[in-house]
């Protein structure tokens, strides 16, 4: 197993951990400015901008629809690593690591942007820059020789053969697709490994902060809740809690020049600074599928034994 000093990072003892949005440099609005002309959506096949197409859905559907990475699949019979068993079919739909992480460059630089309905009716996009705050890697079984990887804390979901667990605040940390080359390059099969190498009990958590609002606007709600999302590596998803929205269901679908498209969307949900912000769930069934995700993440946790330290954070001021 594969130890990161950032579980090992002292943790602050201030009130705020997190820091406030900084000002909109203006390459970063030119660009997301110029981005907003018409492009085919790839995880729809559409001609229509993706937020045509959802109109209708909640804040937190549209926040969980931008928070799903998308990446390219093909069905393949390359040769898998030595001596390895695999989570999935090795004719079947599957990918590279290294796509996937290639999904977040962009969000990592400009933020991830979330369609917001303030008050109901005045629009507003919300931007969240990414941060890597947790992984687990299992496998089926003992990895082969020259994975360079030191397999240990073998259980009934596979054998452990990788974790990372971010310990430093958000000010200090580098956006996610850095961080996640800062780690291959210690452990090179983060890129390597493609997605029928591992167990479908891997996972991966994001930690999402906001860093600007387009336009401001009137509101006087605030905009600094941030979110912690779970992710499965598996094609084929094992989320207990689906979620109605067909924003936030898992699919696979065809984007441009017929490659498969394969969605990954958060199957469990934490949040920090949620009550009384722009985000704050609007009606009794927009809460319960908050509540539904929120404890999908406790779960998850409690069934791997495992303590992390950014949820550990987020729940114990959850009320706020």
């Amino acid at each position: 197993m594969s130890n990161s000093s950032g579980s090992s990072l002292s943790r602050a003892t201030g009130s705020d951990r997190f820091y406030s949005p900084p000002v909109l440099r203006k390459k970063q609005q030119q660009k997301r400015l110029e981005s907003d002309s018409v492009e085919p959506d790839l995880r729809t096949g559409s001609d229509e901008p993706a937020l045509s197409n959802t109109a209708n859905l909640s804040n937190l559907d549209h926040l969980l629809a931008a928070f799903t990475p998308s990446v390219s699949s093909q069905a393949s019979c390359e040769p898998r690593m030595k001596g390895r068993r695999t989570s999935e079919s090795s004719t079947g739909p599957n990918y590279v690591l290294e796509d996937l992480w290639e999904a977040f460059r962009e969000w990592s630089a400009y933020g991830a942007e979330v369609p917001v309905a303030v008050d109901g009716d005045e629009a507003t996009k919300m931007y969240y820059v990414p941060s890597l705050s947790a992984i687990q890697l299992y496998a089926p079984r003992r990895l082969g020789e020259g994975s360079g990887a030191e397999p240990s804390k073998g259980t009934s979901n596979g054998q452990l053969v990788y974790e990372y667990f971010e310990g430093a605040q958000p000010h200090f940390r580098p956006p996610f697709h850095d961080k996640v080359s800062i780690l291959a390059s210690e452990f090179p099969s983060l890129k390597k490994y493609r997605s029928w190498d591992i167990s479908p009990s891997s996972w991966f958590s994001v930690a999402w902060y906001p860093i600007y609002r387009i336009p401001v606007g009137s509101s006087l709600k605030r905009m600094d809740a941030s979110f912690l999302t779970f992710h499965s590596f598996s094609a084929h998803s094992r989320r207990r809690n689906q979620l109605e929205s067909r924003a936030s269901s898992g699919r696979k679908v065809r984007g441009a020049g017929g490659s498969l498209n394969i969605s990954l969307p958060p199957f469990a949900l934490a949040s920090y600074k949620l009550r009384g912000s722009i985000l704050t769930p609007n009606g009794e069934s927009e809460w319960q599928k908050m509540d539904s995700l929120s404890q999908a993440a406790a779960d998850w946790l409690q069934n791997l034994q495992v303590k992390h330290p950014d949820y550990l954070y987020f729940v114990s001021r959850s009320s706020q």
